[in-house]
């Protein structure tokens, strides 16, 4: 595998033509232009990524066509229109191309905050196994235009600043749109903006194979505009090719001035299950979930304001949660998204619970006898809320300014449940299904809940949220603000999207996600840990620099800055170009990159840095030891000291050691070794094996104390053995242990050595 570094357009145009399968093109921070990549396929993948993922790689656009097997990772491509062009201009596009990665792009206009000016981030036509993953599509007049293409992945991204449509898919079949988060949208008067659209017209077939599924999309109101034809995922048939094998599962849908949520029309095999939709709490309009003209549907599961069909074969509902509203009243949902109170969740008619089965018996908790349907003057705080076995939606956000504590009970089934005030409680047994927690509000699970997934309302919302897990393994799921997240015991998967975020990890099998761009986030380790790769953390580190408990701490590929304790840390800055501090203790480092810095106070105990690549000591970093990885190993490294009295020992390769300024001892082992001491009196040592080594810059000692060179057991026995092995060769002195073995000391006359100059032992 060979890495292209490039610098500018014509070194990135030049790798691109010289590269094969497997090879990498790292691009340095600057402007590349408009890239094109046409006609080029790979057996295997060919990445083209940024030195310094998010910003720091800029194309003013990527072309790519009849191309495959190439992955791009951490671009930022955009670029404001040009007098004249249209918002419909296709700012990047992909054609008649397959197996294309985008992983931690971002795509984007203008950037200057008004998207009413920009064009269309990417358009994908006639493409097949594209990936798109950890991406931005901001402020956009379009986001993502889909067409033609076949067993495309959209998983993780943000679709965010968007003028009319997040993402458009035109006839395609086997399409995956995942764990995004879509929203914000900013039309101009007469706009259409749907977050997740689907249309046939002008095509010839319909689409299939189809999942949309744990995505939230969010639209906030803007400008006063009116946004009645805002869809959230719409799917309609003007033609009647229609669409087949639908999967819409597990979305949260949140309107302030919205339409529909979810729109289906012309579909065969559809299942919507476990969405929640919601409008905001002064929205008159209806955010619901409507289905006309298909066949074979299952709504199960969803909660919404209400659910509309229309001719409709085979229908088959199971389970859903409606608000259903007296003709007068209006749902009041509170600002999920942004919240600032604890606002009603119901402040006006009735809500019902559509159960598939009876409760439980024994309930473990009293339940009161039931009351009629009340409006909301009658709703009582500190309420325990029990669900059944089915598949349970429950909400303890108080009715009416209520301020006291919930208990929710969610019983078997796959339970959502939504969380606003800090003393509510969730209460999941063993075995109870997959069940999610939605907080408004900080939130820690409840010790021994079987709660699967604890998250924030919205991935976008810039409202601070803190979630803390319990002692099993838990997901928990952040938003764009400065979240705390805390797995606590178990082995947990947590995301901080947008945001500083801090997070706290004390089991190994932690794992912490975070996107590219993603805010200066921080995991703080209390057990040693290491970085899930991919994952953009900038600062990994020990719960206090003071302790003297030992933890091992390893970073990822991207660049890290990595920091120990007062104990004996080992700590790997893995790939990238990090920054390591070990504090107190005898720690040991490991460093494989040039760019790698090491910081040791003064005092920090007797420190080692193992090189697996070439390697200069941080100036003023008090580190007693720098060696390579194995003594024994042929792997060529350059080790180079500091200003500070270091030990470096090379290996059995041919090794470049300098020792920098202060009193060094330089360890030279097998290989044909070139040796400097440069500044301060050093010490060159060789033992048996050492091979042909050259020591280019001695300096005996003579009248003053200067370089000794020491001969290990099994090489000369005293200062007379040596001589008798000691020729002049012009300027140099040659030692001649044997064949194999021999020392030169360059620029030294045999005359002017004295026993002071060397030590045998």
């Amino acid at each position: 595998m060979t890495t292209f570094n490039v610098s500018n357009a014509t070194e990135l145009t030049s790798a691109i033509a010289s590269a094969a399968g497997g090879d990498r093109i790292v691009l340095a921070d600057g402007n590349y232009g408009a890239v094109s990549i046409f006609n080029r396929t790979y057996a295997s993948t060919l990445t083209i990524e940024a030195a310094n993922p998010g910003s720091g790689a800029h194309l003013d656009g990527l072309f790519v066509a009849n191309a495959k097997n190439i992955s791009f990772v951490g671009l930022d491509v955009g670029r404001a229109l040009n007098a004249g062009e249209p918002t419909y201009t296709q700012l990047s596009w992909i054609k008649t191309s397959s197996d294309i990665k985008l992983n931690g792009m971002a795509f984007h206009g203008s950037q200057d905050g008004d998207p009413s000016n920009d064009g269309v981030g990417l358009t994908v036509t006639s493409a097949s196994g594209l990936n798109i993953s950890n991406s931005r599509f901001e402020e956009l007049y379009r986001g993502l235009v889909l067409q033609n293409s076949t067993n495309t992945t959209i998983k993780d991204n943000s679709v965010t600043l968007i003028r009319s449509d997040g993402i458009i898919s035109i006839a395609n079949d086997g399409l995956s749109i995942e764990g995004n988060h879509i929203g914000d949208f900013r039309q101009v008067l007469g706009d259409h903006s749907d977050a997740i659209q689907f249309w046939n017209t002008g095509q010839t077939k319909g689409q299939t194979n189809i999942t949309i599924k744990d995505n939230v999309i969010f639209q906030t109101y803007f400008s006063g505009i009116d946004q009645t034809g805002t869809q959230g995922i719409f799917m309609s048939d003007p033609l009647s090719y229609g669409y087949k094998n639908v999967l819409i599962q597990n979305n949260v849908l949140y309107s302030n001035d919205a339409y529909n949520g979810i729109y289906l029309n012309g579909v065969t095999g559809a299942q919507v299950l476990d969405n929640t939709v919601l409008s905001k709490s002064t929205d008159v309009k209806s955010f619901w979930i409507n289905v006309q003209n298909s066949t074979d549907v299952a709504l199960q599961h969803n909660i919404t304001d209400n659910i509309i069909t229309a001719n409709v074969t085979g229908l088959f509902q199971d389970g859903n949660v409606n608000f259903k509203l007296d003709p007068a009243a209006r749902a009041q949902v509170p600002n999920l998204v942004n919240p600032t109170s604890e606002l009603d969740l119901i402040a006006s008619g009735v809500g019902y619970h559509l159960p598939t089965s009876a409760p439980p018996s024994p309930i473990p908790a009293p339940v009161p006898a039931p009351l009629p349907p009340a409006d909301a003057g009658d709703a009582q705080s500190a309420n325990t809320i029990h669900g059944d076995a089915g598949n349970n939606t429950l909400t303890a956000d108080p009715i009416n300014g209520g301020t006291g504590p919930h208990a929710m009970y969610g019983y078997a089934g796959d339970d959502t449940y939504f969380v606003a005030h800090s003393s509510d409680t969730v209460v999941e047994a063993a075995g109870g299904g997959n069940d999610t927690i939605i907080a408004s509000v900080s939130h820690t699970l409840a010790a021994g809940s079987e709660v699967e997934l604890l998250r924030t309302m919205g991935s976008a919302s810039t409202y601070a949220v803190d979630l803390t897990g319990n002692e099993l393994n838990n997901t928990i799921v952040g938003n764009a603000a400065d979240n705390r997240i805390d797995g606590a015991a178990g082995a947990d998967t947590m995301w901080g999207y947008g945001g500083n975020d801090i997070y706290f990890v004390d089991n190994a099998q932690d794992m912490v996600k975070e996107l590219a761009g993603g805010g200066n986030d921080t995991v703080i380790a209390t057990a040693s840990y290491t970085l899930t790769a991919g994952s953009e953390i900038e600062l990994l580190r020990t719960m206090g620099s003071a302790s003297t408990y030992a933890i091992d701490l390893t970073g990822n590929e991207l660049h890290n800055t990595i920091v120990g304790n007062a104990a004996d840390n080992r700590i790997d800055g893995a790939a990238g170009a990090d920054t390591m501090w070990g504090y107190g203790g005898n720690d040991t480092y490991f460093v494989d990159n040039a760019q790698d810095l090491v910081k040791e106070l003064a005092g920090g105990g007797n420190d080692t840095v193992i090189a697996t690549a070439s390697y200069t000591l941080t100036g003023g970093s008090e580190v007693e030891l720098l060696r390579t990885m194995g003594s024994a190993s042929t792997y060529a490294i350059d080790l180079t000291g500091n200003e500070l009295n270091n030990t470096i020992v090379g290996n059995a390769a041919a090794n470049t050691i300098h020792g920098g300024a202060g009193n060094d001892a330089i360890w030279a082992y097998g290989g044909n070794d070139v040796l400097f001491g440069d500044q301060g009196n050093d010490t060159f040592v060789f033992g048996p094996g050492f091979g042909h080594d050259t020591v280019a810059d001695f300096a005996g000692n003579g009248a003053a104390p200067g370089d000794t060179v020491r001969f290990l057991a099994g090489t000369f026995s005293s200062f007379q053995d040596m001589m008798n092995h000691a020729v002049q060769q012009g300027n140099d002195v040659v030692f001649t242990l044997d064949a194999s073995n021999s020392a030169t000391l360059n620029h030294v006359q045999l005359s002017a050595l004295t026993a002071q100059d060397f030590i045998f032992a």
